[in-house]
């Protein structure tokens, strides 16, 4: 062996957002209706339906609100508003160029504040804490092939979390979405590697496993082992002192 190499993860966080916040106020009447709600954006070709209760002229209590636009059904949410916006818990559908996104969540004036569950039309997830719209504190997400549980912060894996693949898994810890701190890694080709990292790779003090049993300890640099290793090239071997450049061995 002359390098540890590593599969990279897919480090991707799925920001999960509902309605976006507000650059500025738009007031539509629902049709048939003395209720108005509210949207950040001008609907010109849409039309609002609104089947709740109304207070002061706005959507305010448990209705259902509904929304076409061009007469194509565009979404939907049924649940709590208040002064005509999402106000508490509630489920909202809305449609995309790809396809329906769902989202069971508690809502603070028409974004997610508190924590809810995100499915998209791809059956990607996220379940979890929400702060702003955005994925923080702890939660779950399946992203294509990939899974992560563990912590978030302003939408990004940040702090301890378990990042499992179709042939990897990580354990540790994550700063901006990277594998970036202690942690411990099973690769694609079944071996081992505790110790640090940063930007997802290996970087610093560690040990590398392989499924043999060969153990490489020392510096990695990159994902690479760098400097004076430790190396038992079997189980039963003796432990020999070795220099390695760029992941290969130079004495």
């Amino acid at each position: 062996m002359n390098r540890v190499a590593l599969i990279p993860l897919l480090f991707v966080a799925m920001i999960p957002t509902s309605v976006p916040s507000a650059a500025q106020d738009f007031w539509i009447k629902a049709q048939e209706s003395d209720c108005q709600v509210w949207s950040d954006e001008a609907m010109d070709n849409e039309v609002v339906t609104w089947s709740g209760p109304c207070k002061d002229g706005k959507a305010s209590g448990k209705g259902k609100l509904s929304w076409t636009d061009d007469g194509k059904p565009a979404g939907s949410y049924e649940g709590f508003m208040e002064g005509g916006k999402l106000n508490g818990p509630g489920k909202l559908e809305h449609m995309t160029t790809d396809g329906a996104v769902q989202v069971e969540a508690i809502f603070k004036d028409s974004n997610v504040d508190g924590g809810g569950l995100f499915t998209d039309a791809a059956g990607n997830i996220y379940e979890g804490e929400i702060k702003d719209g955005k994925a923080h504190g702890v939660g779950y997400e399946k992203i294509r092939d990939e899974e992560y549980a563990g912590e978030f912060d302003n939408g990004q894996r940040h702090g301890i979390g378990l990042s499992v693949g179709p042939s990897t898994a990580y354990l540790g810890e994550f700063d901006k979405n990277a594998a970036s701190g202690s942690g411990t890694l099973e690769d694609a080709e079944g071996g081992r590697y505790h110790g640090q990292f940063r930007n997802n790779k290996p970087h610093g003090f560690g040990t590398y496993v392989t499924t043999d049993g060969a153990v490489y300890q020392g510096q990695f640099v990159d994902g690479k082992t760098d400097g004076q290793i430790l190396v038992k090239s079997s189980p039963d071997a003796k432990a020999a002192l070795e220099t390695w450049k760029n992941g290969q061995r130079v004495r």
